[in-house]
């Protein structure tokens, strides 16, 4: 257990200590001991020092002055930027005044941290092609143009992640999490990440978009030599770069997104969803206190709203909006 206390130092800046209780395993009689972490800092906030104490469990404690280099940021205190990327860089991302010049701009800024391919897209096709998507990147194109012909994209679990939630997933933490599953497409899904490899995508992290004027979209990072763990350190560069990403190319969108998403009720949101779980309209009427027949009335609308033919259209066209979302946790 950490205990914090600040006093004053002689220097007119502070002292922060941070009081760690910690069992040192040394024999069958082992003790208690105190440690103490004594943080000093200058008045302008920009020099600081750091000392350990380690007390020795006595009637009178010996104390023992020892160096101690932190390797974590304290808050409050100065300390170098651990960012590997220029914040300059990333908003001058604003200022392409086209795609392809957006694209040589992060190409400039990612190479540096070892990432070989990128690959930006928002309102991929999840189920036909979608005429507002917006692509950018250095992914191989015989990649792309496989990956699409395969219809890899309905089975891909970063696609899902990156849909349905907000965090960033790594390519090792997505297959792993089908492993734990009882999955129709799980050989798929191998093969999927095993040809992925043959293309030099090796290792990756994929980072989830959403936001105005756009229904969904993603920035996937990979390599060839960088690891799983080489991707965790760069992660909070990588996301935040990708928000700049998103922030930039949201321009070149505007004029293909329609002004206007169809209006779903409420209730017709909530039928679809179901729907799209492989509920009936029995037992939509049932999970949402509704008749049989009210359920149909509500599916019917959203389909015509949709501009579709038939209920799996429907469901297909909901989703690829971002109107609706999977139900499953």
């Amino acid at each position: 257990m950490f205990r914090c206390g600040e006093g004053l130092c002689p220097a007119g800046g502070f002292e922060l200590y941070l009081r760690a209780s910690l069992r040192i395993v040394r024999s069958p009689h082992d003790a208690r001991q105190a440690c103490y972490f004594i943080v000093q800092t200058g008045h302008d906030g920009d020099t600081f020092a750091v000392h350990g104490d380690i007390a020795a469990p006595s009637s009178r404690p010996a104390f023992a002055r020892i160096p101690f280099q932190p390797k974590v940021g304290i808050p409050g205190i100065a300390m170098a930027s651990r960012m590997l990327i220029d914040i300059d860089r990333l908003r001058a991302f604003s200022d392409a005044p086209s795609t392809e010049a957006l694209t040589a701009r992060i190409e400039r800024v990612v190479q540096p941290l070892g990432v070989d391919y990128w690959f930006y897209a928002v309102d991929l096709p999840l189920v036909n092609e979608h005429p507002n998507q917006l692509r950018m990147g250095t992914y191989p194109e015989a990649w792309v143009l496989h990956y699409f012909d395969m219809d890899y994209i309905s089975i891909d679990p970063v696609i899902s992640h990156c849909h349905d939630h907000a965090i960033p997933v790594s390519w090792e933490e997505a297959q792993h999490h089908h492993r734990r599953i009882v999955d129709p497409h799980l050989q798929k899904i191998r093969h999927l990440f095993g040809e992925a490899r043959e293309f030099g995508l090796c290792n990756g992290v994929s980072v989830p978009l959403h936001g105005p004027g756009v229904s969904w979209g993603l920035m996937s990072f990979a390599s060839r030599n960088l690891s799983a763990e080489d991707f965790e350190e760069r992660l909070p560069d990588l996301h935040l770069l990708s928000h700049f990403v998103h922030e930039a190319a949201r321009q070149f969108l505007r004029s293909k997104t329609p002004t206007r998403l169809p209006a779903l009720t409420k209730r017709e949101r909530e039928c679809l969803s179901w729907a799209a779980e492989g509920k009936t309209s029995w037992e939509i009427g049932q999970l949402l206190n509704i008749s049989e027949r009210t359920s149909i009335f509500h599916l019917q609308n959203a389909t015509h709203k949709l501009g579709v033919s038939g209920r799996q259209a429907a469901i297909a066209r909901a989703i690829s909006l971002g109107l609706i979302v999977s139900l499953r946790n």
